[in-house]
C-alpha cells in the first residue's frame, strides 16, 4: 500500500483572512472573478490537503491558553462554510466524513481539559463541528 505524506509547517506563513478573501468566499461560485479565485487559491490548495487525507496530524503548541495565530490562521483558510461545513437547524455539520484526527497537545501550566484550557475546547469544535464535551 502506497502512503503520500504532506507535511504543512505553520511556521511558514499562512496568511490571515481579509476583506479580498471574504468578498472571493461569499461571492457565488460562478460569479467568482479572476481577483476571487486568486484570493482564494491557497484556501482551496489547503481544502484539497484535507479533503484527500485520511488521518491529519496536529501538534498543537498551547501559548496563553489558546492556539497559536499560526494554527488560527490555517483553521480561518479552511473553514468554509459549504465546502468543509453547512449550517443546519442543529447547528454546523462537518462535510469532510471519514477523516479521523489526532492532536499531540503540548502545554507547560495549561492542563489539556482544565477550565483555564481553551485550545483543546476550540480545536475539538473546529474538528469535529459538534459539540466538544460530547466525546
Amino acid at each position: 500500500m502506497e502512503h503520500h505524506i504532506v507535511l504543512r509547517d505553520l511556521a511558514e506563513q499562512i496568511p490571515q483572512v481579509d476583506a479580498a478573501w471574504i468578498a472571493a468566499n461569499t461571492s457565488p461560485e460562478t460569479e467568482r472573478t479572476d481577483q476571487h479565485r486568486q484570493s482564494l487559491a491557497l484556501s482551496d490548495a489547503l481544502f484539497g490537503e484535507l479533503e484527500a487525507a485520511d488521518l491529519i496530524v496536529i501538534g498543537l503548541p498551547v501559548y496563553n491558553f489558546g492556539v497559536p495565530a499560526s494554527l488560527k490562521a490555517w483553521i480561518d483558510q479552511v473553514c468554509r462554510a459549504q465546502r468543509t461545513f453547512r449550517y443546519t437547524p442543529d447547528g454546523p455539520k462537518g462535510l469532510l466524513e471519514g477523516k479521523r484526527a489526532i492532536v499531540v497537545y503540548a502545554a507547560r501550566g495549561t492542563a489539556m481539559g482544565s477550565s483555564i484550557d481553551f485550545a483543546s475546547f476550540y480545536l475539538r469544535r473546529v474538528l469535529g463541528t459538534g459539540d466538544p464535551l460530547a466525546g
